[in-house]
């Protein structure tokens, strides 16, 4: 029979991961502080203990704090914790980030994030009584994915956020700058993951190129990928 972690355990792990992300007096965004900042959001995804999530996230004012890191870390919570207020806190505390390093890439990617799920959960409150709501913080974080990916093209996490957010009806304008973007994010050869071809190779066709959409379903197929899938979209 499996035995359930304690809860004291529990945050200990998050509260754990929340420290290795952090590098005093960092000044560029490295390869460990996005390991750190990807940990982190990891142990906090199925904690169960809430409130003390949103203590530790009021710490910190938004717009106040001098620390891009610090900034970052306490938006992931907020992205979390879900509600309309928290993302709103989120999209605060990452814009303050991006102020504060606007050369990391993750502060752009976690703003979009926050923009995105905003728009998201504006959009699917029945309150909301306008034509398109929400639909302006979706939109404007194609944006925001972008940008991250100016900043650092090979940033898959941000690649397969705007891939997935352009093969929607939310960002038509944005397909063509994104393609762009994302052909040097995504190659079509066995370097990139099966998930991401497939993404690179659905972007290719949508944009009217089959022949690099070929390209990727290929390379999907060939490099261990969903072989069904693969002969799905190649046919």
């Amino acid at each position: 029979m499996a035995h359930r972690r304690p809860p004291r355990l529990i945050r200990l792990v998050a509260v754990a991961a929340w420290m290795a992300a952090v590098t005093p007096g960092a000044q560029a965004q490295g390869a460990g502080v996005v390991a750190g900042l990807d940990l982190f959001r990891d142990s906090i995804v199925t904690l169960p203990d809430t409130a003390s999530l949103r203590r530790d996230g009021r710490r910190f004012t938004p717009g106040a704090d001098t620390s891009a890191l610090r900034s970052i870390r306490t938006a992931i919570i907020d992205l979390r914790l879900g509600t309309i207020r928290d993302l709103d806190r989120a999209k605060a505390h990452c814009r303050n980030a991006a102020r504060l390093a606007p050369d990391w890439p993750y502060s752009w990617y976690c703003l979009g994030l926050a923009a995105e799920a905003y728009g998201r959960a504006t959009a699917a409150d029945a309150r909301n009584l306008g034509l398109t709501p929400g639909q302006g913080e979706i939109h404007g974080s194609a944006d925001d994915y972008l940008q991250a990916l100016r900043l650092d093209p090979s940033f898959a996490a941000a690649a397969r956020a705007l891939g997935q957010l352009v093969l929607g009806r939310d960002a038509p304008d944005r397909r063509a700058e994104a393609l762009g973007v994302l052909r040097g994010a995504i190659p079509t050869d066995r370097r990139a993951t099966g998930p991401m071809l497939l993404l690179r190779g659905r972007l290719e066709r949508l944009a009217g190129d089959p022949d690099s959409a070929l390209a990727a379903f290929r390379s999907l197929d060939a490099g261990g990928g969903d072989h069904a899938l693969a002969l799905l979209e190649i046919a």
